[in-house]
């Protein structure tokens, strides 16, 4: 029995079935049954799983839709495109050169067609988010883009901590604290007094010329490992989620920091770091 179909099958015995439904299984071959058994999903709603594509999709950053749309006939795209919400549509239409007008399609049409193309681009075989055991790093599947990136590069800001230790040219430091914001220079104070530290590579920055833009990038990188480590050992398709917020450059360079099982040693003290990140944008939001 293909996945999405045990899914439905346990909600549906959620939503009718409450408690034990063994019983009502008997019935199914015993591989399939024990699938069923298996999914940790304790919700009876079956609304996402009839949520519409457009809205699914707007979730997803649109660069992941450029392979898939260059695998579409010319003659194709134009529809194709005006099924899409905004800002997709006009984003893909200037990434793949597309200079047709947005046609004018009727509501139903317009569901049935986006419905055979969010299955075409297999986006349909990854559970809904409301499916998946909720964890303390499911918060960050409900997050924008931009909020995302402000988290990976915070998160960096740990591993600059660490180096300012290191670090006796005041002067060094003084470019150093310029090329941070004061929201920046702040969590940095916070992280030079904590205690739970955690051994990483040094940035070596006595070799840094000054440029702001590439201290950044560095940081950057830093944070984008962080956050991988972080939620190694997450359920696949949160995972999936996560990196598909982000567009396909920095979503594919993440995935490739996420390992199956958590990492031990590091993976819990870098989910308490993504939580800090979290909280602290939370208190900085309220003042």
């Amino acid at each position: 029995m293909h996945e999405k179909s045990c899914v439905m099958l346990r909600l549906l015995l959620n939503r009718y079935h409450g408690g034990e439904v063994e019983t009502l299984l008997r019935g199914l071959p015993e591989e399939d049954s024990q699938k069923i058994l298996n999914i940790p999903i304790e919700s009876s709603d079956v609304q996402a799983v009839l949520e519409q594509p457009q809205d699914a999709i707007k979730n997803i950053h649109y660069s992941w839709l450029i392979s898939p749309m260059q695998e579409i006939e010319k003659n194709k795209l134009p529809v194709v495109l005006s099924l899409l919400p905004e800002p997709h549509s006009s984003k893909l239409r200037k990434a793949l050169n597309e200079t047709s007008a947005p046609l004018e399609l009727t509501p139903s049409a317009k569901s049935f067609l986006m419905t055979q193309l969010y299955h075409s681009f297999k986006f349909n075989e990854v559970l809904p988010v409301e499916y998946l055991p909720v964890t303390d790093m499911t918060p960050l599947v409900h997050l924008h883009k931009n909020e995302l990136i402000e988290i990976i590069d915070f998160l960096g800001i740990y591993d600059l901590a660490e180096e300012i230790h290191h670090i006796v040219n005041k002067k060094l430091l003084e470019e150093i604290y310029t090329c941070l914001t004061r929201k920046k220079q702040k969590f940095l104070r916070n992280c030079l007094h904590q205690k739970e530290k955690l051994v990483t590579q040094r940035l070596e920055l006595e070799h840094w010329d000054g440029d702001c833009t590439k201290l950044s990038k560095i940081l950057h990188h830093k944070g984008m490992v962080r956050l991988g480590y972080a939620i190694s050992g997450q359920h696949k398709d949160l995972i999936w989620h996560i990196t598909h917020i982000l567009d396909t450059g920095r979503g594919e360079k993440l995935a490739r920091y996420c390992s199956k099982d958590p990492i031990s040693g590091v993976t819990d003290t870098l989910k308490k770091q993504v939580k800090e990140v979290i909280t602290f944008f939370k208190q900085a939001s309220k003042k």
